[in-house]
């Protein structure tokens, strides 16, 4: 679509622009769109204001079938990117984006999850994701149909809850799944706080955390759109013993930090 409305997506972007610079002394700026990086970075360069992209959706045809997408690679040269996700990493470098140019930053969560209490209630399932085709919860219920166990209690959760009500829940469960299909699931925050909670983790590996987890050690990865080894990692875990539970939160709490994330965020963005 930015392709046929060049004209007006530039005219606009130019007028809001400069519309804030008059109001805003501004000293940095980062995009997540893929018009604001192309359209909007070059002004903003020449008025010798640091630029930071962050990719946050997963790089495929889109991007690279992208008609724009050689201003994309003309400007990557004088920005700093934050691709979300090993597989992202990898896109842009075979790209020819310079290393210098990608920081690597993980999403972080409430360093004081992993501190919180556990109330686990045995043979609790947990999934939090919208019910469409890539986020895999149908391959979920096909998975607990194969596991043919009466005393599973699946919750599958496709609305946001209040901060304390998911912490106590992720707490609560035995279990945490994540079904993804595809590599759209370029971090996945939820299982990264469920890894803080202690729950037992099954995750797909085309799921952009299972990048920094141990299969057995802190999750169990399954291959995506196969219920069967999606049953067979939830059958695992649920027979795991409880030293993973352990493990990751351990993991977690040193890598998945939001405290260091935001300072690496803003040591990038504001180039300090």
């Amino acid at each position: 679509k930015s392709f046929f409305l060049f004209p007006l997506i530039i005219w606009n972007l130019k007028r809001k622009f400069m519309k804030l610079a008059e109001q805003y002394d501004i000293k940095a700026a980062y995009f997540l769109s893929l018009n604001e990086k192309i359209f909007l970075t070059p002004l903003l360069l020449q008025r010798n204001i640091p630029v930071t992209w962050v990719e946050h959706q997963e790089l495929r045809n889109w991007f690279l079938k992208n008609p724009w997408l050689w201003l994309y690679k003309k400007y990557a040269k004088s920005v700093q990117i934050v691709p979300i996700g090993k597989n992202n990493f990898r896109v842009l470098e075979k790209l020819g984006v310079p290393n210098t140019s990608l920081h690597e930053i993980l999403h972080g969560i409430d360093k004081s999850l992993p501190q919180m209490q556990r109330h686990t209630k045995k043979n609790l399932i947990v999934t939090a994701n919208r019910d469409i085709p890539k986020k895999g919860i149908s391959d979920l219920n096909r998975a607990i149909e194969i596991l043919k166990r009466k005393d599973l209690e699946v919750l599958i959760i496709n609305d946001f809850l209040k901060k304390e009500n998911w912490y106590d829940l992720l707490l609560k469960a035995d279990v945490y799944v994540n079904p993804a299909r595809d590599r759209s699931e370029t971090f996945s925050l939820n299982s990264a706080e469920a890894l803080g909670a202690g729950c037992k983790l099954v995750v797909t590996n085309c799921s952009g955390i299972a990048d920094y987890l141990g299969n057995y050690e802190h999750a169990f990865i399954v291959e995506p759109q196969n219920p069967k080894d999606l049953a067979r990692g939830i059958m695992q875990a649920l027979s795991a013993p409880e030293q993973i539970r352990s493990n990751a939160r351990k993991h977690a709490k040193k890598y998945f930090d939001l405290s260091r994330s935001l300072k690496q965020f803003q040591s990038v963005i504001l180039r300090s």
